[in-house]
């Protein structure tokens, strides 16, 4: 029997013909039934996806495409199966890796026979370049839009969480040797990636790819040292990541949480590693090596904008800490360019010039000095053209018209390249100064002066005292005592008695006249009984020795005071009773001391001749001995003596004085 086989020999060379082109084709090609089920596959699917044909045949195809890519594989199935050609068709392919490839399919049905006729060419690189580049403009708007660190942080963080599509990222700079999160964001308050309690990672796998300790050569470590893996250990696995023996386990907390899809990528600045930026999920196959590349360079933008940040908001702290000094100091401080206009001054010289600091950039010298340019300007000349600093002292008007005095030391001002571009100046108000030194000459002068006033003055008292003892004290004890000597036993009783009575008489003389001695030196009543008794009997003497109407009114005993203070006082009222005696031309006068909520006020006032008060201030030597003396004393316990008086109108001298304190002036007392 003969059997014409021509046509199955014909149908054998044309699939094998087939089977040649078949595995000749270089993108992934396929037949696939409308069910969604491999029935054929070529040799590139192993290389571009890692599966064998055996692996792929019968096996439903949506099993390997990317969750979220399925609704719109599934729609354009559905197409196919209605006998419509799909072209350029793109979803996402699972490789044996866990990882993801971009395929862009073309797909041609054969609607009678239930079968697809597709190829796919593998788009990865092209998608991950397209992705890559919209995403660094992305990102770099961020960063051009952050105003400061935490905002670039927390923006940093949302914005992987959204191109990653991965639900846990964190961020984590460097504080010392430690890297705490310092952004976090997670699905839910309780979910945590890679969190350590004391922050410490020196001993896990973060602290090995900070450290850059890590063995780069190892696998699921890339580029930059980016560790990443797809497939997290479950809690409790005795499975291991391929960094677990050498390079640190995976953090336990990943485990907890259920991540399988995690990547730690460093976050580096001129080699210095500054931070690490977590990136983790539940879903497994997030990452490949070309996904991770593109977030290296991502992370470097970003470590670089930390670094720029980190510094600028170092540099406007330092500016603040600056400003806050330049304007605290209460010296002058100014710069000036080269053609004398400011650059900026502090508040202390706006203040001087009754201006706003803001308002002197790029004004003149007059805006400041009216003046006294042409001074300043040869001034700011010679150091520019010196480059040396110069310390001058100047009088300059201020605002409000005073004349102050400054000690103003001037410098030039370099540039980078060391070009002398204006010059600083520092002036400190050494007005007072000079005053108080010219007060204190004053004073030099005034105790010169007094010293030789004391000197007489002891050298009359001496003489006043030792005219009362001889000429009225002496004179009556000798009297006394030539009466004395003429009583004679043989004399009548009545003679001797009349001598004896007449002797008698001048020694009362002498004792009284001891005791005003006495009183006039030190009266006993200022210490035994206090200043007012002693103030009352000063009045009653000054009325006696000098007929004049002497009025004593106190509203306290006073027995508290100090035995410094009741002999100040005292000297004061009876210095300035004298005054009123010698100088004022008056015959009445008023002594009022009372207890106030100032203190202690004593006064003495008087309707006389009266003075210019001011211009006796003003006066060297003015005021007088007393009134210095009074001044000196009464500074010295603390108090302040004013003096009210005009030319007719008589003169009031008012002493105040701290109130004592009783346990200070129980301890003084005791002394």
């Amino acid at each position: 029997m003969v059997q014409d086989i021509s046509s199955n020999h014909c149908h054998l060379e044309r699939h094998n013909e087939f089977e040649r082109f078949f595995g000749l084709i270089g993108d992934p090609a396929c037949i696939a039934s409308t069910e969604g089920y491999f029935l054929k596959v070529n040799p590139a699917w192993e290389t571009t996806l890692g599966y064998s044909m055996d692996e792929l045949s019968g096996v439903r195809f949506e099993t390997f495409i990317h969750p979220d890519d399925r609704e719109t594989s599934r729609k354009g199935l559905t197409l196919q199966r209605a006998g419509t050609a799909t072209t350029n068709f793109i979803n996402r392919f699972r490789h044996k890796n866990g990882s993801y490839r971009w395929f862009e399919w073309n797909t041609t049905p054969a609607a009678d026979e239930k079968l697809l006729f597709a190829t796919a060419r593998d788009i990865t690189e092209r998608r991950l370049v397209e992705f890559e580049r919209e995403i660094t403009i992305a990102f770099l708007s961020l960063v051009n839009t952050s105003k400061n660190l935490t905002e670039l942080l927390t923006g940093a963080a949302a914005f992987f969480r959204k191109q990653s599509g991965c639900r846990a990222i964190g961020v984590r700079t460097v504080e010392g040797d430690r890297f705490p999160f310092t952004t976090l964001i997670g699905p839910d308050e309780s979910f945590r990636i890679c969190r350590l309690e004391d922050g410490a990672v020196k001993t896990c796998l973060c602290g090995t790819i900070a450290s850059g300790s890590h063995d780069g050569t190892r696998p699921r470590f890339v580029g930059a040292g980016s560790f990443w893996t797809n497939s997290v250990p479950e809690p409790g696995s005795t499975a291991c990541c391929p960094a677990d023996e050498t390079d640190g386990p995976i953090p336990e907390c990943c485990q907890r949480e259920g991540h399988r899809s995690m990547a730690i990528i460093p976050l580096r600045n001129r080699g210095a590693c500054i931070g690490l930026l977590h990136i983790s999920d539940r879903a497994a196959g997030r990452f490949s090596v070309e996904l991770i590349g593109a977030w290296e360079r991502i992370a470097g933008h970003l470590a670089i904008a930390m670094a720029k940040l980190s510094a600028k908001e170092q540099l406007h702290t330092s500016r603040e800490l600056m400003q806050a000094l330049y304007d605290s100091t209460p010296d002058i401080i100014f710069v000036i360019d080269a053609d004398n206009r400011f650059i900026t001054v502090n508040r202390a010289m706006a203040a001087f010039a009754g201006r706003e600091a803001g308002d002197f950039p790029g004004k003149p010298l007059d805006f400041c000095f009216p003046a006294h340019p042409p001074l300043f300007l040869e001034e700011n000349r010679q150091i520019m053209a010196s480059g040396k600093m110069t310390t001058v002292t100047q009088q300059v008007a201020s605002h409000t018209g005073d004349v102050l005095t400054f000690r103003t030391t001037k410098g030039p001002l370099y540039d980078s390249s060391g070009g002398i571009t204006g010059l600083f100046g520092v002036a400190r108000n050494i007005t007072g100064a000079i005053r108080a030194r010219e007060t204190f000459s004053k004073y030099e002068e005034q105790l010169s002066s007094l010293a030789v006033q004391l000197c007489r003055v002891e050298e009359k008292e001496r003489r006043r005292i030792a005219s009362q003892l001889h000429d009225h004290i002496g004179q009556n004890l000798a009297f006394a005592r030539m009466q004395l000597g003429r009583v004679d036993t043989e004399q009548p009783l009545p003679d001797c008695r009349k001598m004896l009575r007449s002797v008698a008489a001048l020694l009362d003389e002498a004792i009284r006249q001891v005791r005003t001695l006495t009183f006039e030196l030190i009266p006993p009543l200022l210490h035994e009984v206090g200043l007012g008794a002693a103030l009352e009997w000063l009045g009653e003497h000054f009325r006696e020795r000098h007929q004049a109407q002497i009025s004593v009114s106190r509203n306290d005993d006073l027995q508290d005071l100090c035995e410094e203070a009741r002999g100040t006082l005292f000297q004061a009222a009876r210095e300035l009773l004298t005054n009123v005696i010698k100088h004022a031309d008056a015959k009445e006068a008023s002594v009022t001391i009372v207890r106030g909520t100032e203190g202690l006020v004593l006064s003495v006032a008087d309707r006389g001749a009266g003075f210019d008060a001011d211009a006796e201030k003003k006066r060297p030597g003015g005021n007088g001995f007393g009134l210095f003396n009074i001044q000196q004393r009464i500074m010295h316990l603390g108090g302040t003596v004013a003096i009210r008086s005009a030319p007719g109108a008589g003169t009031t001298v008012t002493i105040t004085v701290p109130l004592p304190d009783p346990e200070t002036e129980e301890g003084r007392t005791d002394r």
